[in-house]
Formats: C-alpha cells, sequence, structure tokens
C-alpha cells in the first residue's frame, strides 16, 4: 500500500478488456445456437441454420 503499482498501459487495459469479451461471448453465442436454430426452424420455413 505504501508503493502502488504502476498503471496498465492503455494496450494493456484493451487486451484484457478484449480477453475477457471472449470469454464471455464464446458460452454465450453457443447457448444461443439451439434457440436461434429452432427459431429460424419455425419462422422461416425455406431457410435451414444448421
Amino acid at each position: 500500500m505504501l508503493h502502488p503499482a504502476v498503471p496498465l498501459h492503455r494496450r494493456e487495459k484493451l487486451a484484457g478488456m478484449a480477453a475477457v469479451a471472449a470469454l464471455l461471448a464464446g458460452p454465450t453465442a453457443l447457448a444461443a445456437v439451439p434457440g436461434l436454430s429452432s427459431f429460424v426452424a419455425h419462422h422461416c420455413h425455406t431457410l435451414s441454420l444448421l
């Protein structure tokens, strides 16, 4: 506490935010695929997503 750490640089902050976004977006996208697929199958009879 007497010697605080040096603040992160802009590039390091952006890299950390990108990593967090990727870690959150991956499972979210995988969870959304079945719902989107059934939605498209139900509402668009000529299209197939998967």
